[in-house]
């Protein structure tokens, strides 16, 4: 308590005296405070607190930016820092567990029929994926057939069947005669995948989704229904897996017919080509 009131009684003279203060003192505006404080803590006005401090604070003081501000008068009062909010860090198991789902208000919970329903739709869209894979694969087995048919009536040239060998003749024959047995499979396919959507189980079955579709009454009997279609789920997916399989035959005798042929018509121009070349070869000693 002496040491402050000595240092009070400094500053009190340096005030009135208008003296240059020298050391921590002298820190221009900001000494007046300083003294002010000092001298309301000496008379006891004032009770220091243990978070307070007795020196000036970055949001109390009054700090010059520089000698010759300090010359003019002119100071810059700091912002106090910016707030930090600290984060708490949690563990997954501390955290809570989200609400379990409720049902909106005013909905009661879906009955035995509506889930049967559900179920009988599902089976449904499933059949129409089925047709739209059974359809794409119709459109893909036409074009292969189209080209299996121009493939077995391909015929060769005279310059082919001059040069060409017996062998590659009969390699070309041999893959030609398969396409007898793979056409009429590939015919009986797109004949069952075109004729598919106008069964007439396939049309009752529509009328039933498309009358529940707008009026939303459910049918009688489910149970039926639900046989109707898984019957109908097999048949389109038994027809699904046949024109896979006839689709893979089609192309593998296809690509043999290419084969066979391609090495028959390489084979006839080199040949045709060597005879040539012998030919200028004995003209030149005549």
């Amino acid at each position: 308590m002496i040491e402050m009131m000595e240092i009070h009684e400094k500053v009190r003279g340096a005030v009135k005296g208008g003296k240059k203060m020298t050391g921590p003192m002298a820190c221009g505006p900001a000494a007046k405070p300083v003294a002010e404080a000092l001298g309301s803590v000496i008379r006891g006005e004032l009770q220091p607190q243990p978070w307070q401090s007795w020196r000036p604070t970055l949001h109390t003081a009054t700090l010059a930016e520089s000698p010759a501000d300090r010359h003019n008068g002119r100071a810059r009062r700091v912002c106090p820092p910016p707030v930090v909010e600290l984060r708490k860090y949690m563990s997954p198991s501390d955290e809570p567990l989200p609400p379990e789902p409720t049902m909106p208000t005013g909905m009661a919970p879906p009955t035995e029929e509506q889930r049967t329903w559900q179920t009988l739709e599902s089976l449904w869209k499933n059949i129409l994926g089925l047709e739209g894979s059974i359809e794409s694969l119709r459109l893909s087995m036409n074009s292969t057939r189209a080209e299996l048919e121009a493939a077995f009536r391909r015929q060769l040239n005279v310059e082919e069947k001059l040069h060409a060998l017996q062998a590659d003749i009969a390699q070309w024959t041999k893959a030609k005669n398969r396409v007898h047995y793979v056409l009429p499979k590939a015919r009986e396919y797109i004949h069952h995948a075109t004729w598919m959507a106008g069964a007439a189980e396939r049309k009752r079955l529509e009328e039933v989704f498309d009358r529940v579709a707008e009026t939303g009454t459910l049918p009688e009997n489910l149970n039926a229904l639900r046989e109707q279609l898984e019957h109908l789920q097999k048949d389109r997916q038994v027809l699904l897996g046949t024109g896979n399989s006839v689709m893979q035959e089609c192309r593998a005798i296809l690509a043999e017919v290419q084969r066979t042929l391609n090495t028959l018509i390489r084979n006839s121009a080199d040949r045709a080509r060597n005879k040539r070349s012998a030919g200028r070869e004995k003209g030149k000693y005549f």
